[in-house]
């Protein structure tokens, strides 16, 4: 083995050695710089990508609740179709349901016609 061999397989065994630490600490160092670049930009994004989802599945949750609230006052509602009613969140499917608890006269009408 020449010199050159024996110094370039001594720098290689080093550099793997060291190559965990100056990884951790390069990674240190970058990471909260970009956090903080990257956060507002990652929040913004997230916001408008889950704001419309989340409006609709409140608006729909608050209308199976109506739904649910008229059609109690008609009387006891079984368990499974309340269920059905609040997991709901097809708009039309609700809007149906809504006029047709508002314009029942028992639980049983209300109940076919969904």
């Amino acid at each position: 083995m020449t010199m050159e061999e024996y110094i370039r397989e001594e720098a290689e065994r080093r550099a793997k050695l060291m190559a965990p630490s100056i990884a951790e600490s390069m990674a240190e160092t970058l990471a909260k710089p970009m956090a903080e670049t990257l956060a507002k930009p990652m929040a913004e994004s997230m916001a408008e990508t889950l704001a419309k989802p989340m409006a609709e599945s409140l608006a729909a949750s608050k209308v199976a609740q109506s739904i649910l609230s008229l059609a109690a006052e008609l009387g006891t509602i079984p368990a499974e179709e309340q269920q059905r009613i609040a997991g709901e969140q097809d708009d039309e499917t609700l809007e149906k349901w809504l006029k047709l608890a508002a314009r029942s006269t028992t639980v049983e009408e209300f109940l076919s016609g969904m």
